[in-house]
C-alpha cells in the first residue's frame, strides 16, 4: 500500500498512522509546514515501510531519530537545505537508494563519510548538486554500484571510480569533453552514460 501526501497542508502525522500495517510506501514531499521531528518516530513504527520522500520540504536539519528506520530501503531528501547528515544513518541497516539531488547546502565530505558507514548503500542520486568533480571522500563508499551524477558542473571522468565496485554510471548534462581518454579496460563499470 502507498500514501501520498504530497503537496497538503498536513504539518504531522496522525498518532494512528501506525496502525497502517501494510503501508510500504510514503510520500511527504513538497510539505510547507512539515515537523521532521514528530513524524521520523512515526514512521519507524511502521515495519512494512520500505520507502519514504521527504523531498523539497524544506528540512535544514535531519534528526538524529532517523536511525529508528532500519527497514527503510529509499530515501527521498532532494530539494531541501540540509548542511549534514546524522551519523545516526549508519543504522539504517536496510537502505540500498537514496536520493539527495537539488541538495546544493549538503557538505560533501562529511555526507560521504556518513553514507560509507551504511553497508547496504548501492545506489546514490547527486542530480543537479554543483558537482565539478567527485569528491575524493568518495572512494570510501565501496558498496556503493550506481552513482548518478547528471546535470552538475563535472568535467573530468572520475578516476576513482577505478578504485570502487561501481557498476554504473550517469553523467548526462555535464560538461565531460567527448575525448576524454578514459581507459574502459581498468574500470569496473558495466554502464556508463554520457551526453546531454
Amino acid at each position: 500500500m502507498s500514501l501520498n501526501l504530497s503537496g497538503t497542508s498536513i504539518t504531522e502525522l496522525p498518532e494512528t498512522i501506525g496502525q497502517m500495517p501494510s503501508l510500504m510506501s510514503i510520500n511527504l514531499s513538497h510539505l510547507v509546514d512539515f515537523n521532521v521531528d514528530q513524524t521520523i518516530p512515526k514512521l519507524a513504527e511502521i515495519s512494512t515501510l520500505r520507502s519514504v520522500d521527504l523531498g523539497y520540504d524544506n528540512i535544514s536539519q535531519l534528526p538524529q531519530s532517523m536511525g529508528l528506520l532500519t527497514d527503510l530501503e529509499v530515501l527521498y531528501l532532494s530539494g531541501n537545505p540540509l548542511k549534514t547528515l546524522p551519523v545516526e544513518f549508519k543504522e539504517m541497516s536496510h537502505l540500498h537508494t537514496l536520493y539527495i539531488n537539488d541538495d546544493e547546502f549538503l557538505e560533501i565530505e562529511n555526507t560521504m563519510n556518513v553514507l560509507a558507514t551504511v553497508p547496504t548503500l548501492y545506489e546514490l542520486h547527486l542530480d543537479n548538486y554543483g558537482l565539478e568533480d567527485i569528491p575524493k571522500e568518495f572512494h570510501k563508499l565501496t558498496q556503493l554500484r550506481s552513482l548518478f551524477i547528471y546535470d552538475n558542473q563535472a568535467t573530468l571522468f572520475p578516476e576513482l571510480i577505478k578504485e570502487t565496485n561501481m557498476r554504473s554510471l550517469d553523467m548526462k548534462y555535464n560538461p565531460v569533453p567527448r575525448d576524454f581518454g578514459y581507459d574502459y579496460r581498468l574500470s569496473p563499470l558495466v554502464t556508463l552514460t554520457l551526453g546531454d
